[in-house]
């Protein structure tokens, strides 16, 4: 399979870390370096491969996956919690919402038995807030922000390595220092020297994937520099000079930079169905791994055909455009809504707000066969609810409006097709035969 050039939504001609052409020359760092990578390049940097600024050097052979994140915010909440779901996530702004409708609810309320239940759960809410305040407040005086990471304390052992001098954190380390964000940890000592960014930066406001698969531009452009640190590189000496190529943005790194970690390419995904991990450079493996459940991939725009290539693609956007349609029935249900049947979607929760938007976990899923799977599992309770279990969903069915047969149709049943015109409903085989919408035609 090929790779396509056509832009994908939401997608400018911006290019992201991994897609600049580096033609200038690179100078010796400054006393005071910018932190390692960030969402842009310099154009002529001052300090290092890896400085920031708005002013770049386009390559037009280059193509940027460019997301915004208010693009793919989720504006529609099919999910309401329990009060004590709420308690279990932590979430302080549903918690401040829910604490002030149990407040008015509590004024309305005249039954003495209502009236304590509700008082119980403001009780039980206003404690866990109270306890995330102080949570908080611990964490502000042992905090610490060292190049856009937010390092807090942990107790106790970790299976990780120091994020600086790659050594296990072992169980007779008192504590040690845990990124809240990117979940990178590192030993007290090491804390002032680590010199690569937080990830979450680059995504903070705006979402860049590399969409060419590994886009090398070769050492004599980084001018035998590792594009992290800056370190000298090459192929005589200690391993520690020996580059290291990065599967996802196509630059050479040392080994401190580049620990060999292994992840999923999404270019790879998109173009080659390419279901296997590859090494990438330590920044880009958490950038990777904060991407990998967010929805932001358009099917459409970035390779339409894999869908006819790839078997459950192919069953996974059916089932996906039948969500749409059922979606629609749920909402206004009073039974489902408190029934809570799309909790079931409750981790994708973009398959009822978009049938084309996919995460890089949802590729995964895929090629696992679990999202197939999943998904069928999803489209059998919804049907079984509107179409047997709910009175009131079946009275939203319609007959067909050519043969006029006293079958209930809905717009997510294999046999039904709807007019895009005017919504009626007809059997696919009546409309077949009669090759127009008699709605449309009288």
């Amino acid at each position: 399979m090929t790779e396509t050039s056509t832009t994908p939504k939401n997608i400018s001609a911006k290019p992201s870390i991994a897609s600049v052409s580096l033609n200038f020359e690179i100078n010796e760092p400054a006393e005071e370096p910018s932190p390692p990578f960030s969402t842009t390049w310099r154009e002529k940097p001052s300090d290092s491969l890896s400085s920031l600024d708005d002013n770049l050097f386009i390559d037009d052979d280059h193509t940027l996956g460019n997301y915004k994140n208010n693009d793919i915010e989720i504006n529609e909440n099919h999910f309401a919690k329990t009060d004590q779901e709420l308690i279990s996530t932590g979430n302080r702004s549903a918690l401040n919402d829910r604490s002030e409708f149990l407040r008015r609810k509590i004024k309305e309320v005249d039954d003495q038995l209502q009236r304590e239940e509700l008082i119980e759960s403001l009780v039980r809410i206003q404690m866990k807030l109270a306890s995330m305040d102080e949570e908080e407040d611990f964490e502000m005086v042992n905090s610490k922000l060292v190049s856009g990471h937010k390092f807090i304390v942990r107790k106790g052992s970790s299976s990780s390595e120091c994020e600086t001098c790659h050594q296990i954190i072992w169980r007779i380390v008192k504590f040690y220092y845990y990124c809240k964000i990117c979940n990178c940890c590192v030993h007290e000592g090491c804390l002032n020297k680590v010199n690569i960014s937080c990830a979450a930066l680059a995504i903070e406001n705006e979402i860049k994937v590399e969409i060419k698969i590994c886009p090398e531009i070769g050492l004599a452009k980084q001018k035998f520099k590792c594009a992290g640190c800056q370190t000298k590189l090459s192929f005589f000496g200690n391993d520690r000079c020996m580059p290291r190529l990065c599967d996802y943005s196509g630059f050479y790194f040392c080994h401190s930079c580049h620990w060999n970690n292994t992840t999923y390419i999404p270019a790879r995904i998109i173009h080659n169905w390419d279901i296997r991990e590859y090494p990438v450079s330590r920044y880009f493996y958490h950038y990777l791994n904060l991407l990998r459940k967010k929805p932001i991939f358009y099917l459409k725009d970035l390779n339409e055909d894999l869908k006819g290539l790839v078997g459950e693609l192919d069953q996974i956007v059916k089932l996906r455009e039948d969500l749409m349609d059922m979606k629609f029935y749920v909402i206004t249900c009073k039974d489902a809504l408190e029934s809570k049947i799309l909790l079931k979607l409750s981790a994708r929760q973009h398959f009822v707000d978009d049938s084309d938007v996919y995460s890089l976990e949802d590729f995964i899923d895929v090629a696992n066969d679990e999202l197939l799977e999943f998904l069928i599992d999803v489209h059998s309770a919804l049907a079984q609810h509107i179409k047997t279990d709910c009175a009131r969903c079946r009275k939203k069915g319609e007959i067909c409006c050519i043969c006029r047969e006293p079958e209930v149709l809905f717009p997510f049943d294999n046999l039904a097709t709807q007019c895009k015109v005017c919504c009626a409903f007809m059997h696919k085989y009546c409309f077949a035969r009669r090759k127009e919408c008699p709605r449309c035609t009288t």
